[in-house]
């Protein structure tokens, strides 16, 4: 099925029941625009061929290669959209997939940047989807959703959490994940949660992200771990810890998923048990705080 969740807490928000509603619709309308769109990338990669063909005079060579470039571009959308309606929710995989999961935190700006087209990201880069189909063989791959989304972005299936009541939530999942991922960023609550990692995470299970060097440089400022300095490290996309805990590159700035860095990391990351989590026994704490 989709996205559409039963709440996590007591406290349902009308987003939750705007999923719930919709959902039904969705995921046949997905289905469809995922076909449409494989066969407009298809029909693209015949009109290129024509493009490129010496027995068409030029200007016939011309019109294919623009038609054929609109319409893999709106193919490409069509299939996009259509993945993103028919995306698996979070709960819905955790309840699938029963080991320890890998979890995935960013402020929900870095959304918007997922959802738009990533040329990087299509040649086996570090986008947001690449890289939680280079993570899912440790463990089911999630993130919390942003509550006022009508639609996933491309990667980890989404948890909808109510906007007051998600510390305790982020918490127990921060504490049970085989791996979490940190995608740093000026942010209130993600300076919660990254503070948090910090403190009751494992960090042989930890990986902090940076997309940009000024973030990079941003994050070494308020380092305060005398012990293990960040001065000589620098072109970093994936940080990562050794068992001493002192920092590593996981992955350069102008690496793919697929360099065997990261895939050395991964193999080492450790085993966790399968969790049993407290929001499916009963429902939440009330706790009050506001997102950021």
């Amino acid at each position: 099925m989709g996205y559409a969740v039963k709440p996590w807490s007591q406290g349902v928000d009308s987003t939750t029941f705007k999923y719930a509603l919709i959902r039904h619709l969705e995921s046949p309308v997905g289905s469809l625009l995922k076909l449409f769109g494989s066969f407009l990338l298809i029909a693209a990669l015949v009109l290129s061929r024509y493009a490129l063909s010496d027995a068409l005079i030029w200007w016939k060579r011309l019109l294919a290669f623009v038609g054929g470039s609109l319409v893999g571009v709106l193919g490409s959308a069509a299939f996009s959209i259509g993945r993103r309606m028919t995306a698996e929710g979070g709960v819905e995989v955790l309840l699938r997939d029963r080991r320890a999961p890998v979890l995935y935190l960013r402020p929900f700006s870095m959304d918007v940047e997922t959802v738009e087209p990533d040329v990087h990201g299509l040649l086996g880069g570090v986008s947001e989807d690449v890289l939680a189909k280079a993570l899912a063989r440790l463990g089911p791959c999630i993130a919390v959703g942003r509550p006022t989304e009508d639609l996933p972005a491309l990667g980890f299936p989404r948890l909808y959490i109510n906007e007051k009541n998600w510390h305790p939530y982020v918490l127990e999942l921060l504490q049970k994940s085989r791996l979490v991922i940190v995608e740093y960023a000026q942010s209130a609550g993600l300076s919660w949660e990254l503070t948090t990692a910090l403190s009751v995470v494992n960090r042989q299970r930890l990986l902090l992200g940076f997309r940009t060097g000024a973030l990079w440089n941003e994050f070494c400022s308020t380092w305060n771990d005398s012990a293990h300095a960040l001065s000589e490290i620098q072109n970093v996309r994936l940080l990562g810890f050794n068992s001493d805990g002192s920092p590593t590159i996981v992955l350069a700035k102008d690496r793919y998923v697929s360099d065997p860095s990261l895939k050395a990391y991964v193999s080492q990351v450790p085993t966790a048990e399968s969790p049993v989590w407290t929001w499916m026994q009963h429902p939440g704490p009330s706790t009050s705080s506001a997102t950021g």
